[in-house]
C-alpha cells in the first residue's frame, strides 16, 4: 500500500517534495492520476512506512492544503480512495 499526497497548486508539490527529501523520505513525484479530478497536476507518492513521518513534516512546516489519498491494488486494478490530509 502506499499513500499519494495531492497539492493545491504545483509549487506547493514542488516545495512538498523538497522538504519531505531534505528530512530523508523516500518520496517520488508522478503525475496526478485521471481518478483524482482535484489539486494540481503533480502528486507525491509515499510509501506507508513513511507516511505518517511525511505527515508531521508537512504540518510542522505548515504545508496546509494536502489532501491524502491510498493507493491500493484491488483485483489487479489500481484504486485512490481520499483518507484525510493536512
Amino acid at each position: 500500500m502506499e499513500y499519494i499526497l495531492v497539492f493545491e497548486d504545483t509549487n506547493r508539490a514542488m516545495k512538498a517534495e523538497r522538504l519531505l527529501l531534505s528530512n530523508k523520505l523516500h518520496v517520488g513525484a508522478l503525475p496526478l492520476p485521471d481518478e483524482i479530478s482535484s489539486g494540481c497536476g503533480i502528486c507525491l507518492r509515499v510509501g506507508a512506512e513513511s507516511i505518517d513521518v511525511a505527515l508531521r513534516v508537512l504540518s510542522e512546516s505548515d504545508m496546509t492544503g494536502t489532501t491524502v489519498y491510498v493507493r491500493r491494488e484491488v483485483e489487479g486494478q489500481i484504486e485512490y480512495q481520499k483518507s484525510g490530509g493536512c
